[in-house]
């Protein structure tokens, strides 16, 4: 497949980062403060960013911190060598950035790995059962394939999906017309992976 593209998971990337947050003992932090919890949320969303506005975006983002609260650096100085070391170096930036990409998560293929390790249904199969299962997927994908062709529609998005896709592509809208500039669509994207960051604090 010459034409793939291959795109880390936008959900465990945000996930990677707040994991580290906690790591760190600043949970607590980021749940009282709002100026760092949102320092925190535009390095998550730099992967929402044009790959060609990250480099300066992050720089932004850092010197902000470091140029207006000498504590709050120190504070945030552990992460931003996090970030660094995982995400800019060990890590090529195109593998995270999901800019311009509508399917940012990994959600169906591990869906669909859950389901097969549960038809297969034993820790480790023989060659035979194993032939058998990827049989019976053919088959099934065959028959949903002509349903598909009859008129049969995926499953549509939630509101919530549409509506946060609907505020992200706003967003790139105003950057392209020039109405906001590359901080400003920074900000607004860091308000679209605020709720999912919240919620993995419970």
């Amino acid at each position: 497949f010459p034409n793939s593209q291959h795109v880390g998971c936008f959900f465990h990337y945000t996930q990677s980062i707040y994991r580290n947050i906690q790591q760190l003992g600043l949970s607590s932090e980021y749940a009282r403060d709002d100026e760092f919890r949102n320092t925190c949320r535009k390095l998550m969303a730099l992967a929402l960013m044009p790959v060609s506005l990250v480099l300066q975006a992050y720089d932004d983002v850092h010197d902000g911190v470091l140029e207006s609260s000498s504590t709050k650096f120190n504070l945030l100085k552990p992460l931003f060598s996090y970030f660094e070391n995982q995400w800019m170096k060990n890590v090529d930036i195109q593998r995270w950035n999901v800019y311009g990409i509508q399917m940012r998560t990994n959600n169906n293929a591990e869906g669909y790995h859950n389901r097969l390790n549960s038809r297969i249904s034993k820790y480790h199969p023989n060659i035979w059962a194993f032939i058998r299962c990827i049989q019976g997927e053919e088959n099934r994908f065959n028959h949903l394939l002509i349903q598909m062709k009859g008129g049969l529609t995926a499953r549509p998005k939630t509101k919530k999906t549409l509506a946060i896709q609907h505020r992200i592509d706003t967003l790139y809208v105003r950057y392209n017309n020039g109405d906001i500039n590359a901080n400003e669509l920074l900000d607004g994207l860091s308000y679209v992976v605020a709720k999912n960051v919240k919620s993995k604090r419970k």
